[in-house]
């Protein structure tokens, strides 16, 4: 959505000034005000107050990560595809994809895609390498077949095949790469020579290596992370996050917790490029230390409130408790997240907003818990470079943007085989305006959050 230019430049202040004045508007699907806006196959998404959302692409093949070029056009990876490129119009407020351009064929690309800092190299990662070119804007193309940028060990072809990618908006000619693990349970994940469980970065560019090894090379950032899908960094101070998922069928002294526990978690990997940065390089807990939501359901728990990280046992409850892993371990040698995410919902992708108020978090959705949770594009208040909320009151720090009316429609059919009747967020990407974009997997769609600035 384009705003009037008086207030393209200052759109988040803008919002906060005229929403600070008057109650905010109930939120709203533009296809009442957009009669040629699409109309989706499920129930009309719920939104939060101040806020809208247009369905405005459909047809795609698993649409996943997504970023938006210097031109405003939006760069999609479509799993198992390639990378396609979207041409943007608006017209009185209403959007409209008026070209759908093929910019990579690669049907090994799952998920990753970002731009170098100058707009002219695009980044694309499979489940074995993260994939450059050189990139032409104005032309939405990619010349050559992609060079190897960083070789990522593969040995299972398991679950988690996502190598998010991120080029570092503080430091030049950095690339930071993610790599979860390989099945629930990785204990490779305790072997860093493995690379499993890790965010790291790489040079590119310039003098770097043509290619590098993601398990030998690279700078650590942070390791013990299951499946951190989505990494970002705080536009202001620089400050890297990452959103984790935590494990499935968790135990605790042979009891099933898994309902409502383990959480998944945003946690912080420092400044990259910062000298002795004492947050970076850390272990976050996984696989042994997972994060507590739903205390009252774990045994033998102590004074564990939520966010504190504990031991945990697995379907087989192979953790067992002993002097050198235990919960006083996992809470003074691994770090607990920042905050403590609602469980089984998967985060996927992790964005700010350009003055860094605000993080937007898209959670794909549960799949194997009793009862579908997540299916919704949720954020976080932050303030100086953190989230506003402490660890400890985490079950109030988010709040639902856009989400799916009847969350029980959501889930598995059969396994692997996905209901349509909802929406399940991918990817999320901010355009200049202030316009959120979010694919939607499973129903091939692409999505526009803005929010609603009131005239006065």
């Amino acid at each position: 959505m384009l705003f009037p230019k008086n207030l393209r430049l200052c759109f988040w202040a803008a919002y906060a000034i005229t929403h600070a004045a008057s109650a905010p508007a109930p939120g709203t699907n533009t296809s009442d005000s957009c009669p040629s806006a699409l109309k989706p196959s499920y129930a009309t998404p719920s939104l939060a107050p101040g806020y809208k959302a247009q369905l405005i692409f459909r047809n795609l093949t698993k649409p996943r990560g997504l970023t938006v070029d210097d031109q405003g056009h939006l760069l999609v990876v479509q799993q198992g595809v390639g990378v396609s490129s979207l041409t943007i119009e608006t017209t009185n407020d209403c959007l409209k994809v008026s070209q759908n351009v093929s910019v990579v064929e690669n049907a090994k690309l799952t998920h990753g895609i970002t731009l170098s800092g100058d707009g002219k190299t695009l980044y694309a990662s499979s489940a074995e390498a993260a994939f450059s070119w050189p990139y032409d804007a104005a032309k939405s193309t990619a010349d050559g077949t992609g060079s190897d940028v960083v070789a990522i060990t593969n040995t299972s072809n398991g679950d988690h095949i996502t190598r998010t990618l991120l080029y570092s908006s503080k430091q030049e000619n950095t690339l930071i790469v993610s790599r979860g693990s390989e099945s629930n349970v990785d204990f490779n994940a305790l072997d860093l020579t493995t690379g499993h469980c890790q965010i790291k970065s790489f040079p590119v560019g310039g003098s770097a290596p043509a290619s590098q090894n993601f398990n030998t090379t690279g700078k650590l950032l942070g390791w013990g992370l299951r499946n951190s899908v989505g990494i970002a960094e705080h536009p202001v101070t620089g400050g890297l996050y990452s959103v984790d998922m935590g494990m499935d069928y968790l135990t605790r002294d042979g009891k099933d917790i898994s309902q409502n526990n383990p959480a998944d978690e945003m946690n912080y990997h420092g400044i990259v490029g910062k000298a002795n940065d004492l947050d970076q390089g850390l272990n976050h807990g996984y696989p042994y230390c997972q994060t507590a939501w739903d205390v009252d359901a774990i045994p033998n728990k102590g004074d564990l409130i939520v966010g504190n990280q504990f031991l945990v046992g697995d379907v087989n409850n192979t953790f067992i408790a002993n002097d050198t892993m235990n919960d006083a371990v996992c809470a003074r040698e691994r770090v607990a997240p920042v905050l403590a995410l609602p469980p089984h919902q998967a985060p996927l992708d992790l964005k700010f907003t350009a003055d860094g108020s605000e993080a937007y978090i898209s959670f794909h959705g549960s799949w194997d818990r009793n009862g579908s949770v997540g299916y919704k594009v949720s954020m976080v208040k932050f303030a100086e470079g953190k989230p506003v909320s402490p660890a400890s009151e985490s079950k109030t720090a988010i709040t639902d943007i856009m989400s799916n009316p009847d969350v029980t429609k959501c889930g598995q059919i059969v396994p692997y085989v996905w209901n349509k009747d909802c929406f399940r967020p991918a990817g999320l990407a901010f355009d200049k305006n202030g316009t959120l974009y979010m694919s939607s997997d499973e129903t091939g769609e692409i999505w526009a959050i803005t929010k609603i600035v009131e005239q006065h």
